[in-house]
């Protein structure tokens, strides 16, 4: 036996527990090289060929180099044993645990990485192969080497096999593409991220760039207070799993489901970062659209979570599962990757519950990240605002109450309102009362702004509403609902009471031109909110369930900011439901008992205008808390209409008739509102200020416009204004 070895050897048996993974490495590849001498020896019939190998290898034998070989095998396992109990990480025999890999198979490993780690070892490969080209292993090299180590034979297809694990869990990839190829003719090389992970590169693997990151150790004490119950529960329910060793019982899946911005993927880190473990976060929606399949990277993703290991964190699971026959694949893909891998899972999306839950895992729990009441939304813009600097200290009170935001989007509209102070005065930089209020606006108008609905501004005042003391009182009324319905529903807790209809339904209805848009105008412009007209054309659709959808979205955006709903020829969708004689029918009833449903639900207010009282279903009119009507003005109304038709600035003449006006003529304020603005250009092109001479030629086309028939004593004693004698 060459003494030097012998040495060697003898040394390694009473050595200590390994210093680091690289210097167990280097004993691993003493021990292949050992075993590719012995496959040379054998391979060839004699001993090494003096001409052939180095100086060192001359005169050894088989039964030299055998005998070498079990005292190296005795040293690394005596080594790696004292490695263990010492928490010295070692590579190869963790990923070997992990995996459970046998003897064999974790020597098959070595032989592809190596390699990686020197270049001589291709040209072994090569000789052994008898082909210069062949620099890496094959099957049958692997399957004669294997048998080295044991008498008995060894069959490639045990390993080597697509079930098997070194391929089942893609350690190892064919350089050949064809699996026509004859199984021990194929060459294998060791997947990158396995070979990084085997020589110490701890780092997520590349391939999953853009798609997953490992949560930051940041501390959030805001959303841990906000979600402190949540959280403890669900470290309890794991901490209840754990095993000495820091494994898991069973599989947990959390289901965290909620609006975007609520916290869930906060809740999931907090519950990670106190018991100390990694979490991996991977975007399910960036993964749907990566250069390369769904399923690789989920695979790729699960796998990292299995070696590192850490605790699994899914976004955006209802990209995926929005659309289930589309994604069938992707979703089967989904439930094998979530059953071999991950010990425990937070998958974040409201989709996926039903079919997670109908796929049986024992371990699913859902839980509800609730957009937080009241109460709690104005002490959490209180905490986050704490650290802003404002000009006046604003009411945050009626803003939680005003806008119902998730905590994320809390924290956006203060970093905007902020931004947007420092961008109007960077040198001394306060939060106004109006930056405030366009951030927060700024987390809505989007949602509502896809076609489905346009924004009014309003235009007037209560007092520019010109109408009857009855349907003053009454708007006035709702509006005070709207006012003290903290108070009410809060304080005085009938909000308990009514776990459904808090919002405030209210029917306009009355002819052509009479107000119903302005009171609407009005209604927002005093409460100071939002007010979105439903484009009913847009929303409208003749595929079956496209109808329901458009709602669903115009209501889901509208609970954010508690916006105003405004259906304005609320009859065209709001009407009569019909007995069912075809799938049509059917169709359209389904469409109104999905909107009433809608109607009921939203807690904020929904205002339906209509000509055609009589066109709407009954239980619509039920439903409405105000039911104002507004009549043709009367000749009193008529008079003040006219009169505040005309801005301030416009030069008009001090001789117009306005009780001639309001007398002769039963018109409503549209009609008013054109006229005055048709006159106002007749005298813009004379160059006078607006008269009666401009006023009875507008009035005139008007009544013809609409089909009111007139007559020569209508007009009189203005009749000659129109031409007439």
């Amino acid at each position: 036996m060459d003494r030097l070895l012998q040495t060697t050897i003898d040394a390694n048996l009473a050595e200590p527990p390994y210093a680091d993974n690289s210097e167990y490495l280097m004993d691993e590849m003493k021990r292949l090289d050992l075993l590719l001498r012995i496959s040379l020896i054998r391979q060839s019939g004699r001993t090494l060929d003096p001409a052939l190998d180095s100086a060192e290898a001359l005169g050894w034998s088989e039964e030299l180099l055998t005998t070498q070989l079990h005292a190296l095998n005795t040293c690394i396992h005596n080594r790696k044993i004292l490695s263990m109990r010492q928490s010295i990480h070692l590579s190869l025999p963790y990923l070997a645990q992990l995996f459970q890999l046998s003897d064999m198979e974790s020597i098959v490993l070595l032989v592809g990485l190596s390699p990686e780690l020197d270049p001589k070892y291709e040209k072994l490969f090569a000789r052994l192969q008898e082909d210069p080209t062949a620099l890496r292993p094959s099957v049958h090299m692997v399957q004669r080497l294997l048998q080295t180590i044991s008498p008995s034979r060894v069959y490639a297809q045990s390993i080597f096999d697509s079930t098997g694990k070194l391929l089942k869990y893609q350690l190892l990839h064919y350089m050949e593409p064809d699996e026509t190829n004859y199984l021990l003719s194929r060459h294998f090389y060791v997947d990158p991220q396995i070979v990084r992970f085997l020589i110490g590169i701890e780092q997520l693997d590349g391939r999953l760039e853009g798609a997953a990151y490992f949560a930051p150790h940041r501390e959030d004490p805001d959303m841990e207070w906000l979600h402190q119950d949540v959280i403890n529960r669900i470290r309890s329910l794991i901490e209840k799993q754990l095993t000495p060793n820091g494994g898991l019982e069973q599989k947990l899946m959390f289901v965290l489901a909620g609006e975007p911005g609520s916290g869930k993927q906060r809740v999931a880190e907090s519950v990670c970062r106190k018991l100390g473990i990694s979490l991996l976060i991977g975007d399910i929606a960036v993964m749907l659209h990566h250069p390369t399949t769904f399923t690789s990277q989920l695979f790729l993703l699960c796998r990292e979570a299995h070696i590192h290991p850490s605790a699994l964190c899914l976004l955006h699971t209802n990209s995926l599962f929005e659309q289930p026959e589309q994604h069938r694949k992707e979703i089967a893909a989904f439930l094998d990757m979530i059953e071999k891998f991950p010990n425990l899972t937070f998958v974040l999306g409201n989709k996926p519950r039903s079919l997670l839950r109908s796929h049986g895992n024992g371990g699913l729990i859902e839980v509800d990240v609730k957009i937080p009441g009241h109460d709690l939304r104005k002490k959490l813009w209180e905490r986050l605002a704490d650290r802003v600097s404002f000009e006046h200290p604003p009411d945050f009170d009626a803003i939680a109450e005003k806008f119902s935001f998730t905590p994320g989007r809390i924290q956006n509209v203060l970093f905007l309102a902020q931004r947007a102070a420092l961008w109007r005065n960077p040198e001394h930089p306060k939060v106004s009362l109006a930056d405030l209020q366009a951030s927060c606006y700024s987390q809505t108008e989007h949602h509502l702004y896809d076609g489905l609905a346009d924004k009014l501004l309003p235009s007037g005042t209560f007092r520019d509403l010109i109408v009857p003391a009855e349907q003053a009182a009454r708007l006035q009324e709702l509006i005070d609902q709207v006012k003290y319905r903290r108070i009410v529903h809060g304080e005085w807790g009938f909000g308990e009471k009514l776990r459904r209809g808090k919002g405030l339904n209210i029917l306009l209805h009355g002819p052509p031109g009479t107000g119903k848009t302005m009171a609407a105008e009005v209604i927002a412009g005093e409460l100071g909110l939002d007010l979105y007209r439903i484009d009913l054309s847009q929303v409208v659709s003749k595929y079956i369930g496209e109808t329901e959808k458009n709602l669903h979205r115009i209501f889901q955006a509208a609970e954010q900011s508690y916006a105003i709903l405004f259906f304005d020829e609320a009859d065209a969708l709001f009407g009569k439901r019909t007995d069912v004689k075809d799938a049509l029918d059917r169709h359209a009833n389904t469409e109104i008992a999905f909107l009433l449903q809608k109607m009921e639900e939203y807690d904020g207010i929904t205002i339906l205008a209509t000509n055609l009282l009589h066109n709407l279903d009954a239980a619509f009119i039920r439903r409405m808390q105000f039911s104002i009507e507004f009549p043709i003005p009367d000749e009193s109304s008529r008079r003040d209409i006219w009169k505040a038709m005309f801005p301030a600035d416009a030069p008009k003449s001090e001789e117009i008739d306005y009780d001639f006006l309001a007398q002769r003529f039963k018109v409503s304020g549209g009609h008013i509102k054109n006229i005055v603005l048709s006159a106002a250009f007749l005298a813009a092109k004379q160059g006078q200020s607006i008269g009666m001479a401009h006023l009875i030629p507008a009035l005139k086309r008007e009544m013809d416009k609409s089909g009111k028939l007139t007559s020569k004593e209508d007009f009189s004693p203005y009749y000659t204004l129109l031409g007439g004698d």
